[in-house]
């Protein structure tokens, strides 16, 4: 299974969030929102966009620093200042984040340890990680 980076580029990806949160301030329901999308990956590119709206309604810092997590991710990941506090806590030469998601606790122990290992099963999240630490100026 592929992701949205092998469809689209990470500007056509931004566009099309940019267009479906213009569709949430209309007040649709989100199905009646995805039934106007005609995209491939539709559903993950939407989850995204409602995931970035959340996480700022509910004054987390994700939107400024991982772009890439949907609704499931959000659910399941580590708050930033959690993942700060953890990150200070096991300050090390080297440490390894197993089932490290979009990489928000490892880009928290990237600012402490001199080297991060993270490991993640699941292709989608490893490619949102990659162009998460991308953004952070990391690798």
């Amino acid at each position: 299974m592929g992701t949205i980076f092998d469809i689209y580029s990470k500007e056509e990806i931004e566009d099309k969030i940019t267009m479906i949160n213009e569709l949430l301030k209309q007040n649709l329901s989100d199905n009646e929102i995805v039934s106007q999308l005609d995209l491939e990956m539709k559903e993950e590119l939407f989850s995204i966009a409602k995931a970035r709206i959340k996480s700022a309604k509910e004054g987390r810092k994700y939107i400024k620093e991982i772009k890439f997590l949907n609704m499931e991710d959000l659910r399941f990941s580590t708050p930033t200042d959690v993942a700060d506090y953890r990150a200070k806590r096991l300050k090390c030469s080297k440490i390894i984040d197993l089932c490290s998601g979009m990489g928000i606790q490892s880009s928290a122990f990237s600012k402490e340890c001199k080297e991060v290992y993270a490991f993640e099963i699941d292709e989608r999240k490893v490619e949102y990680a990659k162009e998460n630490f991308k953004q952070e100026n990391l690798h």
